[in-house]
């Protein structure tokens, strides 16, 4: 798998951390499986996974 690509499906826009902070990296990416598409997400990515349930509960705070 690519550096640039996580999951088969995103793919970072650019090849450094939009920002960084204790939890992880943010990564600007697209999705490939629509290449028609141009808009831009952000992806977080984990520096320890076991992280993975605070992160969940960061996500439920601000819907």
């Amino acid at each position: 798998m690519s550096k640039n690509l996580f999951g088969n499906r995103w793919e970072k826009t650019k090849a450094e951390a939009f920002g960084q902070g204790g939890q992880g990296s943010i990564y600007l990416v697209k999705d490939i499986n629509n290449p028609t598409s141009n808009k831009v997400f952000a992806l977080k990515k984990l520096n320890n996974p076991k992280r993975l349930s605070r992160f969940r509960q960061e996500v439920k705070s601000i819907q």
